[in-house]
């Protein structure tokens, strides 16, 4: 049963229980049509009122639990310590959905922020004189700077993806990128 069913049925059964109890009440005690319309009518909204009461605290918990996925998803340092601090809920006008828009708001600005990193990073590396060429762990070319392509004599609309011993006919090339995954030091090749 879904965690919105559990959280229905017992509104709903107590309607329904309520209803039933007021006819079977009313049957008995042989009273008009009028009066059984009526405990019907409160039994009904007794029971919806219990329904927007349960509905209500669902959507909250949902809330919540949307809260900690978005929390979960702010970077940490080794520590577990957040790199920057993810607002409080408020429990003002909007609560929740105030929460979830300055998490929108702080996520775009991180977003804004890795891409003019990104931007800057790669300004510095394509004005390297020194040629470099960016490998994933499957010795697939990611990206390679102006002089890299020049002394490599490599096209990155043709390179990118492709693996390294494929585009690079350099003696020792793949060989040094295979021992900088292995070992974690820089190497050079002249």
């Amino acid at each position: 049963m879904r965690l919105i069913d559990r959280w229905l049925v017992l509104p709903v059964g107590f309607m329904l229980l309520a209803m039933c109890c007021a006819m079977g009440v009313a049957g008995i005690l042989e009273v008009g049509g009028r009066t059984i319309v009526w405990v019907a009518a409160i039994s009904g909204a007794a029971g919806a009122a219990g329904l927007i009461v349960i509905v209500n605290l669902y959507a909250r918990a949902q809330g919540r639990e949307i809260l900690n996925v978005f929390a979960s998803a702010i970077p940490r340092d080794g520590s577990g310590a957040m790199l920057f601090e993810a607002p409080a809920e408020t429990e003002g006008t909007g609560g929740i959905e105030e929460t979830l828009a300055a998490l929108a708001r702080l996520f775009g600005m991180k977003l804004r922020e890795g891409a003019q990193d990104q931007g800057q990073l790669l300004t510095i590396i394509s004005s390297m004189s020194e040629g470099l060429v960016a490998v994933d762990r499957q010795q697939r070319i990611l990206l390679a700077n102006r002089s890299a392509k020049t002394l490599l004599g490599i096209s990155m609309a043709d390179a990118k993806g492709k693996p390294l011993w494929e585009q690079i006919a350099v003696e020792g090339v793949s060989g040094a990128a295979l021992e900088v995954m292995l070992t974690g030091q820089s190497k050079t090749i002249s």
